[in-house]
């Protein structure tokens, strides 16, 4: 009689695969925007700006009250090495994080990452950068974009390709020696079968992506959905489980091609998602994507036919015919496999490397240039066996044993490229530029999907781009064309590098309205012309926010008209209308509900109708008011990363 287990079994686990997989792909999906509740509003160190002397104290403000855990400050050099804090405290109500820094820093960049607690007990984190002298960036050698993993990742990701290619290539070496088989069974022969290390296979790499998923999260599960990275770590996670499932459940009756169906599924998914968070995505996300793709799935299946070919032909031993044709059938296989290898392999090379010298003067290139040798040694092997196919089997074999070994070393070179950080070319530009000297006018808006923000101050002009989500997508390659308008004239300003999407340019500002007429590049983001008014000169009038607030919370009735872009072109059309008190707008503003934080400055002459309020805070956000002569605001323009909101405001009639 037919195992009615085993045939129920098999009739819902097809269903269980695509569900997982399913909830595999809503994994890998990016996380939705959420905005949190606890907003940083000024930094000491300012955020992005190199400093002439060395802080003795990290100061951060925020919104409203926090808390914090035991560790909730940290900072490190540009290099990843960790400075020396003392203990962080709470001050001004709780509003106020600050910790010392008990020893001199020495000149060069420094990263400060912070972690605190909204009053709603949400986590909140960020990071800002600062410098310490204006040297321009070393050119003593290529420098490296980020620091590499921890050892325990780069172990991880290893035990990851290998449990990769022992499930998809084991496989596909399965169905290569189910023909060999059946020849000889035609001719007369029988041989004994081999099951592929399906299981094995997935159940390593399951343990792999588990380790990486809980590395990656700092052992806060909760992340693993907030961020792309940790939800493509939960995808291959769920990947590889699903896939040992699977096999465990219907282990007696998955055979042939339904190993095939399985292990391909597997080796695609975690290609796909390997590609979407490896160095060449982030270089170039459709051809850096499509080649590590290739090149992944090409290595494992190369890898884990090799091995099925060897445990198969250690129960073959008293069949030395089907050893050589299996042997044979590899070799043809793995010259194609080979050659998708070194192809992809040198393409990502060129996308990757800013130039030759890259692969001798920077971690990355020697670990490239280790694996390319490894990749000879093991064509070299697999040529030599490929010209013994008519010897005897022990030297066919002995050859290709040699040649695992060295794909063994390839696979750990592969794990250890990932983890490290790829080359930067060398530059002159400046780490970050100095600090503003006076007072400032903020300046923000879009250029197409670019957020743009500037600050000018006396004689400088500093430009920020940033691209959407530029925390975990690539970043681009930025280029910018600025010309400074005034007095009827129009020049050109000559930018400086100082960092990532960050130019300075020295300005000459005339009196009245000066504008900034840009031009961004940011491929693959929309990029366009972006226009930014700089009113000169700025005043100061600590009454004026003050006064504004008192007006607004006097207002029993407000209508405001939101329009919102995150690919502006020049003009948007409102698409939301509040009604609001003045108090409930003052409760959902986080920028202007905080009385005089964000640098006021006020950019309109004393005796102007409408009186304009500059803004700005940390992380690219830049807030301007239009405030009438009632001091209610008439119109507001925010820009935040991605986003610029105009909103204009309507009051009723008498409510002045």
């Amino acid at each position: 009689m037919p195992d009615r287990r085993g045939a129920s079994a098999h009739r819902w686990i097809r269903p269980a695969i695509g569900l997982g997989f399913l909830l595999a792909q809503w994994l890998a999906l990016p996380a939705p925007q959420a905005w949190a509740h606890a907003t940083l509003l000024a930094t000491s160190p300012p955020a992005g700006f190199a400093l002439p002397t060395a802080p003795t104290q990290l100061s951060l403000d925020f919104d409203e009250p926090v808390t914090i855990g035991s560790n909730p400050l940290t900072l490190e050099t540009a290099a990843g090495a960790p400075q020396a804090l003392g203990p962080a405290r709470l001050t001004q109500g709780d509003r106020r994080l600050t910790a010392a820094v008990p020893s001199p820093l020495a000149a060069g960049g420094y990263r400060v990452t912070w972690q605190v607690a909204a009053g709603d007990g949400d986590p909140v984190a960020g990071v800002f950068t600062f410098a310490v002298g204006s040297s321009p960036v070393p050119t003593g050698q290529t420098a490296a974009n980020g620091s590499p993993d921890s050892p325990i990742m780069i172990i991880a990701r290893w035990a990851l390709f290998a449990g990769l290619a022992m499930a998809g290539g084991g496989a596909v070496g399965e169905t290569m020696a189910r023909r060999v088989a059946r020849r000889a069974t035609q001719a007369g022969a029988t041989v004994p079968g081999q099951r592929p290390l399906l299981l094995s296979g997935a159940l390593l790499g399951a343990a792999a992506a588990a380790i990486l998923a809980w590395q990656g999260s700092d052992g806060d599960v909760r992340r693993l959905v907030d961020t792309p990275a940790g939800r493509l770590a939960a995808a291959e996670l769920l990947g590889f489980a699903v896939a040992a499932i699977a096999t465990a459940v219907s282990r007696r009756r998955v055979t042939g091609r339904r190993y095939l169906w399985t292990g391909v599924s597997l080796l695609v998914w975690v290609a796909v998602a390997e590609a979407l968070r490896a160095h060449p995505h982030q270089a170039s996300p459709v051809l850096g994507t499509a080649l590590t793709v290739v090149h992944l799935a090409a290595a494992a299946v190369w890898i884990g036919t090799l091995l099925h070919v060897l445990l198969v032909a250690r129960r073959w031993r008293t069949r030395p015919a089907a050893i050589r044709l299996l042997v044979y059938n590899y070799a043809r296989l793995a010259l194609w496999l080979v050659a998708a290898v070194v192809v992809t392999g040198a393409a990502e090379a060129v996308v990757l490397l800013p130039s030759p010298a890259a692969l001798v003067d920077s971690a990355y290139g020697i670990a490239l240039s280790a694996k390319l040798l490894l990749v000879a040694g093991a064509v070299a092997l697999a040529d030599r066996a490929r010209r013994r196919r008519r010897g005897d089997p022990p030297t066919v074999l002995r050859v290709a044993k040699a040649e695992i070994f060295v794909l063994v070393g390839v696979l750990a070179a592969t794990a250890l490229l990932v983890s490290l950080p790829t080359p930067a070319p060398v530059t002159t530009d400046l780490a970050l530029p100095p600090p503003p000297v006076g007072p400032v006018v903020p300046a923000g808006t879009l250029a197409g999907q670019i957020t743009v923000t500037a600050t000018a101050s006396a004689g400088q002009l500093i430009i920020r781009l940033a691209a959407p989500n530029s925390t975990d997508a690539p970043t681009p390659d930025f280029k910018i064309d600025a010309r400074l308008q005034r007095d009827g004239s129009r020049d050109q300003l000559a930018l400086r590098g100082c960092g990532t999407g960050c130019f300075t340019a020295r300005a000459s500002w005339s009196p009245g309205a000066n504008q900034v007429l840009l031009n961004v590049a940011a491929p693959p983001w929309r990029g366009g012309p972006a226009l930014l008014d700089v009113p000169w000169p700025p005043r100061t009038d600590p009454t004026a926010v003050p006064a504004m607030l008192a007006a607004m919370r006097a207002a029993p009735r407000i209508t405001i008209h939101e329009a919102v872009s995150s690919n502006y072109t020049g003009s948007i059309e409102p698409d939301t209308d509040l009604h609001l008190s003045g108090p409930e707008f003052l409760g959902l503003e986080t920028w202007i509900g905080n009385g005089a934080s964000g640098h006021p400055v006020l950019l309109s002459p004393p005796n102007a109708d409408v009186q304009i309020i500059g803004l700005s805070y940390p992380q690219n956000i830049v807030v301007r008011l239009y405030v009438d002569a009632d001091h209610r605001i008439l119109r507001e323009e925010t820009t935040t990363p991605s986003h610029l909101v105009i909103s204009t405001f309507e009051y009723p009639t008498g409510a002045a």
